[in-house]
């Protein structure tokens, strides 16, 4: 794991962030999948919850190309809690195509 400069005391947290990313991101594209076709708004306050979990730890950690594209899902998230059923469709496939954009970035992309 590339992990940016932070003080010594927030690596422990840096590591079990990293450690448990990939499994926060599975379940996000598990609930995001369900949503096509069937978008109920506790799933995008579930999914939404996430990411903003992430956007802040994130940003905190120094990982600041994941906070940034997880504050982008997390927006798309807010507009579909918000969209009609005749939006939502793109709103679903950009939210999976935006929690799929958090795998490759640090610290779990190649640029990790």
């Amino acid at each position: 794991m590339n992990t940016p400069t932070i003080p010594s005391s927030l690596t422990r947290v840096a590591e079990r962030f990293a450690a448990r990313l990939p499994s926060k991101i599975s379940l996000m594209e598990e609930a995001a999948s369900a949503l096509t076709g069937n978008v109920q708004a506790d799933d995008v306050a579930t999914i939404e919850r996430a990411l903003h979990d992430i956007v802040g730890v994130a940003s905190t950690l120094g990982f600041a190309p994941l906070g940034d594209a997880a504050r982008r899902a997390e927006d798309i998230a807010r507009t579909l809690r918000n969209a009609t059923a005749e939006d939502s469709g793109a709103s679903v496939e950009a939210l999976q195509a935006g929690i799929q954009e958090l795998r490759k970035l640090p610290p779990l992309g190649d640029d990790a």
